[in-house]
């Protein structure tokens, strides 16, 4: 069964070119140039990330990025308008084929995503 998340006028277009990620606040995008773009918040800004990654997100993922990464290192534990975020930042890149990974969860964070059933929704890694 496919469920088309977008359409109309109002569909979320990616740019080809152009990016400008060197004045967002709260989050650091590291580009590899070979379609992994890499996102990591800063625990001291997360409101002003979350808002940057979620109205930035045309900015962050250029056309052709393929897998997208949060890394979610300096986060304690998830928000609900941090996991409201994912949950949107997830749909939207579902619309653009883009897998998104989060990675690096603490502790508070995984339980959250088990309690919650959002670990099947949320791809989660544990990286050393």
């Amino acid at each position: 069964m496919s469920t088309m998340l977008y359409a109309g006028p109002n569909a979320p277009t990616r740019p080809s070119s152009g990016r400008r990620t060197d004045a967002l606040v709260g989050l650091r995008v590291l580009d590899d140039g070979e379609g992994a773009v890499t996102v990591v918040l800063d625990g001291d800004h997360l409101g002003q990330g979350l808002a940057e990654l979620r109205l930035g997100l045309a900015v962050i993922l250029p056309g052709g990025t393929h897998t997208l990464t949060i890394d979610l290192v300096g986060i304690d534990r998830l928000s609900s308008v941090c996991v409201a975020t994912l949950l949107r930042v997830k749909r939207v890149c579902l619309a653009w084929h883009v897998h998104l990974i989060l990675q690096r969860p603490g502790a508070r964070s995984r339980d959250l995503l088990v309690r919650t059933g959002l670990r099947d929704v949320l791809e989660a890694t544990v990286v050393p």
